[in-house]
Formats: structure tokens, C-alpha cells, sequence
């Protein structure tokens, strides 16, 4: 067996190239919270650069309602052994960006397959349309992510509120989801 099947071979190791480049592109392209100076709070001038600022109302855990019925896409990989996961989005590091992945980078998985935890985000989009995006995606171990679903939000201070569906690689057509 070859150095490259081994590697391949090996689903639950940590690839902390992926996972760094990952980090680097949220950064490059991550939404920033731009705020009046004063309440209420909005979005506005989204241009570049600016800073992610932390009005009040901001959490540091976001939770997603409504993924209970999301199909995953074949190319996932299945997976019973991880925790499932619960919704909870985590603040982990700058940036208007939480992930289904929390401080040590656990793995956990979605109805049944992998859940890709750093692809599972609600961020905040400063290029046009600025906008709040919340993507939820499963993985693989020698497969690219998958979106199971994607959708949006227009306004408002925080991530929370209801989202519209925008796309999904797996046929998913659930018409919202909830972020609280």
C-alpha cells in the first residue's frame, strides 16, 4: 500500500492543512459586523476593510433549528461512532464567524453521516449582497464537502433569526431554518 492510499485510507485523522486553509480563506473572506454608532445596530457600508465589532446581543453560541429531516449527499461518509450533532454554532476565534466546531475541533456527525464542522457556519457576508449565510455540510474523508444546506438572512444585529433556502448539493428544498 502506498504512503498516499494509507493517508486516504485513515478517515478520522486531522488534516491540519485543510483545516488551516480553511481558517485563512473564513478570514479572507469572513463577514464583518458593521455598526451605527449607536442602537439599534445595523448592517451598513460593507465595504472593505472593515471590523468585526461587538454590539451588544452578540453570543458567543448560536443555536440551528430545523436540519432534523436534511438529506446528505452520497459522496458523505456514513457515520454512527461520532456524537450527533445538536445545532450549536461556536464563536471560536475573531471574526463574525461560528462553527459547528467547538475548541478542540471534536467531530460530530448529522443524520447519519459526517458532519464537515468547520463547513457548518453562520457568518456574516461583507461582499454584495452583505447578508448573514448559514451553511450546514456533511464531509468525507477522500470526498470534497457537500452542501446539505444553505440559505440566508438580509438583516438584522445577530445571526439570529430565519433563514431562506439558497442551495443544496444534496436536493434538500427545506424552505427555512431557524437560528436562535
Amino acid at each position: 500500500m502506498s504512503a498516499l492510499s494509507i493517508a486516504l485510507y485513515r478517515p478520522r485523522s486531522i488534516n491540519w492543512r485543510r483545516i488551516l486553509a480553511h481558517l485563512v480563506s473564513l478570514y479572507q473572506r469572513a463577514g464583518q459586523l458593521v455598526r451605527t454608532a449607536s442602537s439599534p445596530y445595523h448592517l451598513s457600508n460593507c465595504g472593505s476593510p472593515c471590523e468585526c465589532s461587538w454590539p451588544d446581543g452578540l453570543s458567543a453560541t448560536y443555536t440551528v433549528s430545523g436540519f432534523g429531516e436534511l438529506s446528505a449527499c452520497s459522496e458523505c461518509d456514513a457515520d454512527t461512532a461520532d456524537p450527533p450533532w445538536d445545532g450549536t454554532l461556536n464563536h471560536i476565534g475573531g471574526g463574525c464567524v461560528w462553527w459547528a466546531a467547538d475548541a478542540e475541533f471534536d467531530p460530530l456527525s448529522i443524520n447519519g453521516v459526517m458532519l464537515d464542522i468547520t463547513y457548518t457556519q453562520v457568518l456574516l457576508r461583507t461582499s454584495s449582497p452583505c447578508r448573514w449565510e448559514l451553511h450546514i455540510a456533511c464531509g468525507s474523508a477522500i470526498n470534497p464537502t457537500q452542501t446539505m444546506w444553505a440559505g440566508y438572512k438580509s438583516g438584522g444585529d445577530t445571526p439570529a433569526g430565519t433563514y431562506l433556502f439558497m442551495s443544496s448539493d444534496c436536493g434538500n428544498t427545506t424552505g427555512t431554518m431557524t437560528v436562535s
